[in-house]
């Protein structure tokens, strides 16, 4: 089964996309925006906890709309979190499938590690939940190291996530970003190639 890439024809002007729950900012991306070769795909899920409130969700309505307890996602972080984004799509897999996807992080803010001026610092991150599995942490500011070309700082460049199905049935894949610390910087996550690989195709 694939969940493909969704087109730019797909998100219209509301950032809708058929299949694909969201609460915050998302949306479709051609490659070419980022500076990126194409890979054989032109286009991209995009999804961004932007420089203020308005671009965003409280913490509280996204362990809301993951289905966690308050404060959740508030565990992973070192810092209080302001804001984020997150998409949520439902499938179907035999045991064996693997979820798999190719992402990137990209964020403005900098590291707890190398606080600015004025002693603020930031620990934007983005996370992925493979329901009924826990909330895991794909990258926070820390591994966004790689110099960006556009409108970003910084990258962590794109990885390969991989989730092995253990059981058969109907599983929710969520994935977002949050602006956690001194929110004055965006942080987005890049999505493409999204696709539930059958275990028949798996590699011996």
């Amino acid at each position: 089964m694939t969940l493909p890439t969704p087109s730019l024809s797909d998100v219209g002007d509301r950032g809708f996309i058929p299949g694909i729950r969201a609460v915050g900012k998302f949306g479709g991306a051609s490659d070419g925006e980022f500076g990126l070769p194409p890979g054989g795909l032109e286009y991209q899920l995009f999804v961004e906890a932007g420089s203020y409130s308005s671009e965003g969700t409280p913490a509280t309505e996204l362990d809301y709309f993951l289905g966690v307890q308050p404060g959740t996602l508030a565990a992973l972080s070192s810092m209080s979190i302001a804001h984020g984004s997150a998409v949520q799509r439902t499938f179907t897999a035999e045991a064996g499938d693997v979820v798999m996807f190719e992402w990137n992080f990209l964020t403005d803010s900098r590291s707890p590690d190398y606080a600015d001026y004025d002693q603020q610092a930031d620990d934007d991150f983005a996370f992925v939940r493979v329901t009924p599995g826990a909330i895991t942490k794909l990258a926070d500011t820390k591994a966004a190291a790689i110099p960006s070309s556009h409108s970003f700082n910084h990258e962590t460049g794109y990885r390969v996530f991989h989730y092995a199905i253990s059981q058969s049935g109907t599983y929710t894949l969520t994935l977002g970003v949050v602006d956690a610390g001194e929110y004055r910087g965006a942080c987005a996550l890049l999505i493409r190639d999204l696709q539930v690989r059958p275990a028949t195709a798996q590699t011996p």
